[in-house]
Order: structure tokens, then C-alpha cells, then sequence
């Protein structure tokens, strides 16, 4: 049996540098009554699997409500991909996004970044290939609800929650829109319901009285954010969900399964009520041409018996050759980019040795005579 943990099986562990856990700090202090600016961010590198063409190109202007859209990313001047950032540029500026959308070009610096998430109102992630990026979790850190394709694999945990809504890029423009109005409108609902807020702890500092966001009974979205980051998404629970699914430590009873971390076990506080969720399956067809599929709820992480090219191979070795196979024949290509013609048949690469089989057990004989054993081991 080979057991494959994806990129979005997990959340990714983020260790905050001094400068940067001390702006978290102030916007956890601030959560339920600061305002936030009217920006959402884009942040990634100028290129097509990043999405940020595909996604304007989509975009209505009045599906950002009250909000400007700035792009931050950077391209490498006569690099073979300065058509993309040209092409931003001028879809930018098109008049039917009537200046909506705005594109720096140029580093910035990690902490200029940090401050920049800590003051705005959302990031967008609308690529349509990415591995769970880590933008994502410096998002979440400094509270900003997320708009995320399925196809940049974010941690499946993620779906049980409100602050994040998820979309496909091979959906229609009117329904990325219509997503996209929802999860605004959402934000601004929760700026409106802040400043009531606001203006509550005002009249009752105003008449003596020394009132508490508490007071109120109100929670806002960026308190959800950052109190899930605090219990979900600290490194030491992350780097326990790792270590509990990979065998390493004995189970500490926090969660109810290891396969599935976002789950706790004591109790329904923390459980995921939805009955389905979206999972990226990129394997179903070929390495480039992906497709989507609905999972049911704790069952997302499965074994099965694979079907053998060789009667005298197992599942482990022949998985071993055909890895070996992708990396000899790739034809390095950008990675983002896919194959113009379909893969060829399977066939395994030529080795220096031979493979026999003792026991059951991958032996190999090198050409001088020597035997190794252990590389291929099915054990």
C-alpha cells in the first residue's frame, strides 16, 4: 500500500520574526473595533500559474463592492514571461475595471508586507496551480479572510470556516463573480457591525462608564481569524499534526483522526460540520490536466492497492521506478507550463543493475558484483 500526503493534508507552520510577531500582536490586540483599509491584496509573482491575469480578466468591478484590488508582485525584466506582466498591466487599466485595480511592480520588503496585510481587508489567491502557498497563512496571521481557488490546494481545514471562501478557476466568469460579491459583501458586513461598535464604546466612555469590546457581545471576523490561528495554526500545533500522522509521536488525543487534524477530539467545539468538501485531485488524470472531486469529511486520506506492471514487482518499488521515469524523461520545462502532447506510455528506465528479488525483499547487484540491499525495500 503506498499512503500519499498531499501539500493540503496540512497546514503549513509560520515562526513570525520579531519585527513581524509584534505587528500580530497589535492587530490581535485590536481585532474587534479597528477599522481596516479598503484594499484587498493580490500578492505573488508576476506569472501565468499565479493567476492574477485570469482572475481580472474575470473580474466585474462591482463584484469588489467598496474595495480596490492591489496587485504586489515583481517580474524579472527580459525574462520570457514579461508578456504576462504587460498584459496585467494593460487589463489593469482597462476602463471597465475604472481603476479598481491596481499593480505594483518591485520587492518590498517582508515587513512593509506584514503591515500592509495587518491594515487590509483580504487577500485574493487565484492561481489555477500552487502547492498550499504560504501567503495564505501570512494572510490568516494578520486577519484577512481569504477568496482562494481549489486549484492553489489550500489545507482542507480551511473550508469549516466563514472567513474563507473558495472558488475554481474553471468556473464561469458569472460564477467567480457571484463568489466574489458574497465573500465582500461579507467583509463589509463585518466593518459595518465594528463600527457600531465603535460608536457603542464611545457614548460609554463619553458618560464615564469603561467599555470593553466584550461589553458588547460582539466578535468581529478578524477575532475569529486570529483566535483559530492561535489554537490551529501555531507552530507547535501544526508540527504535533505532522508528527502524529507521519508515526513520530504517540497520538496526544487532540484530534480525532490524524488524517484529518482540522478535527479535534474533545467535543464538537472544534469540529468541521460540513458534509462535503472540495479537494483538489490532481492526479486523476494526467500531472497537468487536473480535475476536482467532492470528498466526504473524515474520509479524505485513503489507501489502495495498486495494480502491478510486474509480477515479480511491489507496490513500493514500482512506485521507486516510475518516480525515476518522470524525472528522466522530464524535458525541463518551466514547471507550470503543460506538456504539448499527451505522456507516452509507461515504460521503465534502464538502471546500472539489476533488480532481483529475494524473499520479497528489492535486492540490487551493482556491475562489480556487490549486492546493496535496502533502497527498494518493500518492508
Amino acid at each position: 500500500l503506498i499512503d500519499v500526503v498531499r501539500d493540503d493534508a496540512f497546514a503549513k507552520p509560520l515562526l513570525l520574526p520579531a519585527l513581524e510577531r509584534e505587528i500580530y500582536e497589535e492587530a490581535l490586540a485590536a481585532a474587534d473595533y479597528m477599522p481596516r483599509d479598503p484594499t484587498l491584496i493580490y500578492s505573488g509573482q508576476y506569472r501565468p500559474n499565479k493567476g492574477q491575469l485570469d482572475f481580472i480578466r474575470k473580474l466585474d468591478a462591482e463584484s469588489l463592492g467598496p474595495f480596490v484590488l492591489e496587485l504586489f508582485g515583481y517580474h524579472y525584466a527580459g525574462h520570457n514571461l514579461t508578456h504576462e506582466w504587460h498584459d496585467i498591466q494593460r487589463e489593469a487599466d482597462s476602463p471597465r475595471l475604472g481603476g479598481r485595480v491596481v499593480v505594483h511592480n518591485g520587492r518590498i520588503s517582508h515587513v512593509l508586507m506584514m503591515k500592509k496585510m495587518a491594515s487590509a481587508s483580504g487577500l485574493v489567491h487565484y492561481s489555477n496551480s500552487d502547492r498550499n502557498p504560504r501567503v495564505l497563512y501570512e494572510a490568516l496571521y494578520f486577519g484577512l479572510p481569504l477568496f482562494v481557488s481549489i486549484q492553489s490546494m489550500p489545507y482542507i481545514g480551511l473550508q469549516c470556516h466563514k472567513f474563507v471562501q473558495l472558488a475554481d478557476t474553471d468556473e464561469s466568469r458569472e460564477t467567480m463573480n457571484r463568489r466574489l460579491r458574497d465573500w465582500t459583501d461579507y467583509i463589509v458586513q463585518n466593518e459595518k457591525a465594528k463600527y457600531a461598535v465603535r460608536l457603542k464604546l464611545a457614548q460609554e466612555n463619553a458618560t464615564g462608564r469603561v467599555g470593553t469590546s466584550k461589553s458588547t457581545g460582539f466578535q468581529s471576523v478578524q477575532k475569529d481569524i486570529l483566535t483559530y490561528v492561535g489554537e490551529h495554526l501555531s507552530p507547535q500545533r501544526t508540527f504535533l499534526a505532522f508528527c502524529e500522522r507521519f508515526g513520530l509521536c504517540d497520538p496526544s488525543g487532540r484530534f480525532a483522526d490524524a488524517r484529518t487534524p482540522w478535527v479535534s477530539s474533545g467535543g464538537s467545539r472544534d469540529r468541521c460540520l460540513k458534509d462535503e468538501m472540495w479537494r483538489y485531485e490532481n492526479w486523476l488524470k494526467d500531472r497537468w490536466n487536473a480535475s476536482k472531486a467532492i470528498k466526504h469529511n473524515l474520509n479524505i486520506s485513503k489507501t489502495s492497492d495498486c495494480t502491478l506492471s510486474h509480477p515479480l514487482m511491489n507496490c513500493k518499488t514500482q512506485c521507486l521506478l516510475m518516480n525515476e521515469q518522470d524525472r528522466l524523461t522530464d524535458d525541463k520545462r518551466p514547471w507550470w507550463k503543460p506538456k504539448v502532447q499527451p505522456t507516452a506510455k509507461r515504460q521503465f528506465p534502464r538502471w546500472p543493475w539489476h533488480l532481483s528479488f529475494v524473499h520479497g525483499r528489492a535486492e540490487t547487484a551493482s556491475n562489480d558484483g556487490s549486492r546493496r540491499r535496502g533502497l527498494l525495500d518493500s518492508e
